[in-house]
């Protein structure tokens, strides 16, 4: 897998050429102001704009990922932002900040989050509406400059467009907006590939392959899914267009906003068709924060994770709400594999007591060590699976 820093530093280099390329005299604008109201008349209905605003972001990901041969490990994405820090209204994000202490000691349930981001989906819509709507050509052309971007190699030093391209306006504010907006579009993947790891996860139990299933991985798909789960409330595309928003939109969007970083961000649950996922953050980092002082940890970290599993019969591939199948009715897939760690570790003491008998006293191993082998562990571990589903 390609690393993920370098391959941003090409990319930013490649994506300010974009922009460098343009006819800056006349027809490229450092940013555009979305209140202009320059309303012209579009023969698209809502959702025709959206889908083509979605199918556009949704190829900027794919052209990133396939240039850079970013490899996803199964249950996690990876997208593209614009890395627009910067350009954030931090009096926005302080309010995001007050909120998110506010809610340190309250409940959030999982339905008031899914609930806050169905909210937070809608109003991110309705800003890339309202862009198009008073600005159409201006937001075709500019896509139309991207795509070409990104289609004919544009991520490579080498880009050079045709007269007719480099001539099209060009708007850098909209372009950026589009690639924060692809956390939008991206949801769905992400939820598709998570979902996935779980049947994976599923399947190795069952075929006895647990040993193939690293703590780390469990840990590491959790982490990465709540990271992805608060990047998509959208903190960083609303933080660009508080100029489009009345501060009654503003306290809505930024009180959403805390729910769902607060809720991914703490020890808690969620459901995916009838499995339980839950996990324990790693507790507080003051490097790992979000804003200028809240408690709120963007660290995808998890100390623990339990995955469990509603089946109404020995099937784990079949989600149906009857008999609970746990992980950890007396112990995680977690707990299993680091007591599998343990009784390796054990194994390779003892072996390692051996060859010091042996030198010690020159006669072969004592018979009074005997090593646990691989064959009895594996076995060992299978009939703690077992004996987990019964």
């Amino acid at each position: 897998m390609a690393s993920i820093s370098n391959t941003y530093n090409n990319y930013m280099g490649a994506y300010t050429s974009l922009y460098s390329n343009s006819n800056k005299t006349s027809n490229a604008q450092d940013s555009l102001s979305p209140l202009q109201d320059n309303t012209e008349q579009t023969n698209l209905s809502d959702s025709e704009i959206l889908d083509k605003i979605s199918n556009q972001t949704h190829f900027y990901q794919e052209s990133w990922r396939k240039e850079y041969n970013i490899q996803l490990p199964e249950g996690q994405t990876f997208h593209l932002s614009a890395g627009t820090f910067y350009d954030e209204d931090k009096g926005f994000i302080s309010k995001i900040d007050t909120k998110l202490q506010e809610k340190s000691t309250k409940n959030i349930t999982l339905q008031e989050v899914e609930e806050a981001q169905e909210f937070l989906n809608k109003q991110m819509d309705n800003v890339m509406l309202e862009l198009y709507k008073k600005n159409p050509e201006l937001m075709e052309s500019t896509m139309k400059r991207s795509y070409d971007f990104y289609a004919n190699d544009g991520l490579k030093d080498n880009y050079k467009p045709s007269e007719e391209i480099a001539n099209l306006q060009f708007d850098k504010k909209i372009q950026d907006l589009l690639l924060e907006y692809s956390i939008r579009t991206e949801a769905q993947e992400l939820d598709k590939r998570f979902e996935n790891f779980l049947v994976e996860i599923k399947r190795d139990v069952q075929n006895g392959n647990a040993d193939e299933i690293a703590s780390l991985d469990l840990t590491g798909a959790v982490g990465i899914y709540r990271t992805e789960k608060m990047l998509m409330s959208g903190y960083s595309f609303f933080s660009q267009v508080t100029d489009m928003l009345s501060p009654a939109q503003q306290e809505k969007i930024t009180d959403a906003i805390s729910s769902v970083l607060s809720f991914y961000s703490r020890s808690n649950s969620i459901d995916i068709n009838g499995t339980k996922v839950s996990w324990e953050t790693q507790g507080e980092d003051v490097y790992n924060v979000y804003g200028y002082g809240s408690n709120i940890t963007m660290r995808e970290c998890c100390i623990d994770v339990k995955i469990e599993y509603n089946t109404s019969n020995d099937d784990f591939l079949l989600p149906l709400n009857a008999k609970n199948y746990n992980f950890d009715t007396t112990q995680s897939i977690f707990d299993i594999l680091n007591q599998k760690e343990k009784l390796e570790k054990e194994n390779q003491d003892l072996k390692n007591k051996q060859a010091i008998e042996a030198y010690s006293y020159g006669n072969g191993y004592s018979s009074t060590l005997t090593s646990k082998t691989s064959k009895e562990i594996d076995s060992f571990i299978n009939q703690m699976i077992k004996e987990a589903k019964a």
